[in-house]
């Protein structure tokens, strides 16, 4: 009784039990006063509970309903004449209750026999005998192997069943478990004998036909050491309150929802790690988990590889990455934002760029282009109106002022970087990234990343800070000074950590599935981080990391007035030759007739429309055939010049 008890703060709840012949089955008679014959529990026993049972008058036997659910094994013995001759007489013995007098009778004649024993010396030869030994007798096949063991039959796979014994199937060597009886004495394991192993259907303690999962994480009297995070800083994902033994935060909720899910009980008591002043080195946290101080850790715990090494982790409820956070200066806000992209040496690069280039497209361009021929005013115009053209264009990233491009740029500048304390971020930037360890700069809480970000290196501060993404987004949400560079370069998740092979891990893994499938850990997170408003849902807000029409108003009001000023160009000159050309009209005119006011101003409006319709060609024409001291008329000069364009197109 006190062993199997101690047993039940044991996870595991499958019992093979293998004893002496037991007649009273008192193992199993204490397993049932310690409610240990539940749905909970498996009980495994090896053949000497069916010799036991066989033993047992059918009285006897209509008082075994405690071991319901009980699966043994018993010598399996092929059918013959001899058994089933043999089996029907011990039946009648057992009714008419001559059992006991008969086996007393063979008792004594038995003992007759041996009284008659004298010493005898030829053992060697006696076991030779032995050995060569090959009948078939009431069990079946009697033969020895090369070890001088009985070769075995197989076995019967017994199930009680209430207060009967059912066979449930059979095994042996050479099949495994199966459906069919063993045929075979060869004594050597078939290769595919766990191919297709199945026995019939197997009712169970409790009563229940499902197969018992065999297992339990933990008993109400033993519950699960689950080790915490204490954290000093960013307590919003999870911390010990003060002033009490309460654990809270995001990452808690998350595994307390999970567990609602797991289809079992799951006691357990979380335990703080870490001294509530300072972040603890979660590194150290996972070694707990792997020397059995803890059963499991929950918290924002990185699944990194060298903890997947020791632990198993369950499935990421969280992604994250590391990014680099610097000081940023908005240029959002200036009117000449577009020439911030590049340096003063590098306009200047670009501007002689563009001037070779519109030389070299003038020489392709001048004998086959008239846009590129005519006076050297307007050649020299139209080279330059080209390049200015395309000096000035928008790219779709925002323009933000920072030295630090990435993580490339920050490796090679030589700056202090900062990390949070505790975080697996140091090892990574010194054992993968070989940053310098004196470059790296212990930041405790987000107060120090302010302090830090705006001192900046050369006053004892960091050029920029390396943290987990989650982190950053919260430091990000009360801070406007700050802001992401690049990319993050490590992608990665948080989870929680189980010891080796804890079925828990599995199950938990499931549940946070189940959780993100329907949007509880969305509501979880906005729970927590959204009371504010969302980072993510700032940019992608009204002010999303783009340029807006402020950013350029300098460009559009530049752009703008040489547009206009080129229009107001082309109409001065436009109205300067139709002045011109009315002119010439009138003086080829015989005899004007006289018009109103109104209908000569929207005659001088429709003429001047088709004026500026006309080709530049035919203007210029016209002009030159003006000064011909016998000119044709106006109009027929239009229609000779059209005609020859047509003709010409």
């Amino acid at each position: 009784m006190d062993i199997l008890n101690k047993s039940k703060l044991l996870g595991p709840r499958v019992y093979v039990v293998h004893v002496n012949p037991d007649p009273e089955l008192r193992i199993f008679t204490v397993a049932q006063k310690l409610q240990m014959m539940t749905d909970t529990y498996t009980w495994l026993a090896t053949d000497w509970l069916s010799a036991t049972l066989d033993s047992f008058p059918p009285a006897k036997k209509t008082s075994l309903g405690f071991l319901q659910g009980v699966v043994g094994l018993r010598q399996h013995t092929p059918e013959s004449n001899q058994k089933r001759a043999f089996m029907s007489r011990w039946k009648k013995m057992q009714q008419n209750g001559s059992a006991s007098s008969e086996l007393n009778t063979y008792g004594l004649q038995a003992y007759d026999t041996i009284e008659k024993l004298k010493v005898f010396n030829g053992g060697n030869d006696l076991l030779d005998i032995l050995l060569q030994t090959n009948f078939t007798g009431l069990s079946g096949q009697i033969q020895f192997n090369q070890d001088r063991n009985v070769f075995s039959g197989g076995y019967d796979v017994i199930n009680m069943d209430g207060v009967s014994v059912r066979t449930v199937g059979y095994w042996s060597n050479v099949t495994g478990f199966s459906l069919s009886p063993p045929d075979s004495r060869t004594g050597r394991q078939d290769s595919n004998c766990c191919v297709d192993q199945r026995l019939q259907s197997v009712t169970w303690p409790g009563g229940k036909s499902e197969t018992p999962r065999g297992w339990v994480i933990a008993a109400d009297e033993k519950p699960l050491r689950i080790g915490v995070p204490n954290r000093a800083s960013f307590t919003e994902f999870v911390t010990e309150v003060h002033g009490s033994h309460k654990i809270n935060g995001y990452c808690i909720d998350v595994f307390l929802k999970a567990r609602e899910l797991v289809p079992y009980h799951v006691p357990y008591t979380f335990q703080p790690f870490g001294n509530g002043r300072s972040n603890p080195k979660y590194d150290d946290l996972v070694k707990m988990v792997a020397a059995d101080v803890f059963d499991a850790a929950v918290g924002d715990i990185a699944i990194v590889t060298n903890r997947t090494k020791i632990v198993d982790f369950s499935q990421p409820y969280a992604s994250t990455g590391l990014v680099i956070v610097a000081p940023i200066r908005n240029s959002k806000s200036s009117a000449w934002v577009f020439l911030k992209p590049f340096t003063a040496e590098m306009w200047c690069v670009t501007a002689a760029f563009f001037l070779i280039i519109a030389v070299v497209i003038w020489i392709l361009e001048h004998r086959v282009n008239d846009d590129f021929r005519g006076p050297p005013r307007r050649q020299i115009v139209t080279m330059f109106m080209f390049s200015f053209s395309t000096l000035f264009k928008k790219n779709q990233e925002t323009t933000l002022s920072s030295p630090i491009t990435g993580i490339e740029s920050l490796i090679a500048s030589r700056w202090p970087i900062g990390y949070q304390t505790g975080s697996f971020a140091y090892d990574y930037l010194s054992d993968s990234l070989y940053i310098s360890r004196s470059r790296l700069v212990a930041l405790g809480s987000p107060e120090e990343y302010e302090s830090a970000l705006r001192l900046g290196p050369g006053d004892g501060g960091v050029a920029a800070i390396v943290d987990e993404l989650p982190y950053v987004e919260l430091f990000l949400s009360r801070q406007k000074d700050f802001g992401i560079i690049g990319q993050p370069f490590t992608r990665g998740g948080w989870g929680f950590a189980f010891r080796r092979e804890s079925p828990l891990a599995l199950d938990i893994s499931t549940a946070i599935l189940k959780l993100s499938e329907n949007g509880e850990l969305q509501r979880i997170h906005e729970k927590w981080f959204c009371k504010m408003g969302c980072h993510g849902e700032k940019k992608h807000g009204n002010e999303p990391l783009q340029l807006n029409l402020t950013s350029f108003w300098g460009l559009y009001l530049l752009s703008g007035a040489v547009t206009l000023t080129a229009l107001m160009v082309f109409l001065l000159r436009m109205i300067r030759q139709f002045v011109r050309y009315k002119r010439r009209e009138r003086q080829h005119s015989s005899s004007p007739s006289p018009i109103s006011t109104s209908t000569r101003c929207s005659e001088v409006i429709y003429h001047f429309f088709d004026f500026i319709d006309k080709r530049e060609e035919a203007i210029k024409k016209l002009f030159n055939q003006c000064e011909n001291p016998h000119p044709q008329p106006i109009n027929a000069h239009f229609k000779e010049i059209e005609g020859s364009a047509i003709a010409a197109t």
